[in-house]
């Protein structure tokens, strides 16, 4: 099966936006970020009926009760938080950790604690809080479409090392061309990255969705690599080198490598399945929980082990 390399990835990314967006929890609107179009938060605040265009001048309401109270108990305990900070850094920080929920629903009632503030002083900074959460988001917006711009241009450098030279793949791709996919990841290993990540998740979907099935392969064979590359370590000898080899290796090759442990008498199933918990434990305590480098190389390992196990019941019998 062949794959026009340059121009199937144009078609079946061109809807792909790099720039984040902070959807509105009410639907698929979402508000326009300050850096698209600058807009006072002291008219926001002062009167809601001066909400720019793109804001919608109310927000439905929860058909439960119960989760409308809840929604707005989370937005009252995020905005006393920016009230409490005493520094600009607690203040970019309650941001960062919560740039999802800084919508248009947090604007609104945000606006709605303005109007039943009890003194100008409250007022005032709720305005404050305005404008700052504002240019923060603003500043993270830019930062995140230049990294995922960054990441784009990575994946189709990774991609196209694996196109021969009429710009086309082939699956199964052929050693020298993984070896090229390979290289072409250490040759960018800065940026190997979260938004590297967010962004293969994105063209995957995307792909499948136009139905570019190969495609989605391709990207996740990236996603695998990349796994690889993280997950192996420096020792070349004993079981932890046994193991360093699998993990490297093509999935084809998994099997033998085992095997050749066993016959060797460096290998045995115990400590095979206790390595590669080791390794477990470093991917589950030592990266940021729910990240995508974490997820991709956990499901990594967890194949590894599925796969060893068959290999290790195979030689049993």
């Amino acid at each position: 099966m062949t794959v026009a390399s340059n121009l199937l990835l144009r078609k079946s990314l061109r809807c792909i936006s790099v720039r984040p967006f902070v959807a509105a929890r009410n639907g698929s609107r979402g508000i326009t970020l300050p850096s698209q179009q600058m807009y006072s938060s002291k008219l926001l605040l002062s009167n809601t009926s001066l909400l720019p265009s793109h804001v919608p001048r109310s927000v439905p309401e929860p058909s439960d009760p119960a989760k409308a109270l809840m929604e707005t108990a989370a937005l009252d305990e995020l905005i006393d938080r920016m009230l409490s900070a005493s520094n600009e850094q607690q203040m970019a920080q309650a941001v960062a950790e919560n740039i999802v929920a800084i919508d248009t629903k947090f604007w609104m009632r945000l606006a709605t604690r303005n109007d039943t503030a009890a003194s100008k002083e409250d007022k005032e900074k709720l305005q404050y809080i305005a404008n700052s959460v504002m240019v923060l988001v603003d500043a993270i917006v830019r930062k995140s479409e230049q990294q995922l711009s960054d990441s784009g241009k990575v994946l189709q450098e990774v991609l196209s090392a694996a196109a021969d030279e009429k710009g086309e793949w082939y699956l199964p791709l052929a050693p020298a061309q993984v070896l090229g996919m390979r290289r072409a990841l250490d040759d960018n290993a800065a940026y190997l990255d979260e938004a590297l990540l967010s962004n293969a998740f994105a063209w995957i979907r995307k792909c499948s969705e136009d139905g570019f099935d190969t495609m989605a392969q391709l990207i996740q064979k990236v996603l695998q690599l990349y796994a690889a590359r993280q997950l192996k370590g420096l020792e070349t000898e004993g079981i932890s080198g046994v193991v360093n080899s699998v993990v490297y290796a093509e999935e084809k090759e998994w099997a033998s490598i085992i095997k050749g442990g066993v016959d060797a008498g460096e290998v045995s199933e115990p400590a095979f399945m206790e390595e590669l918990q080791r390794r477990m434990e470093r991917v589950v305590l030592g990266l940021q929980s729910g990240s995508y480098a974490q997820r991709v190389q956990a499901e990594y390992l967890k194949e590894v082990e599925a796969r060893a196990k068959a290999v290790f019941k195979d030689l049993a019998t």
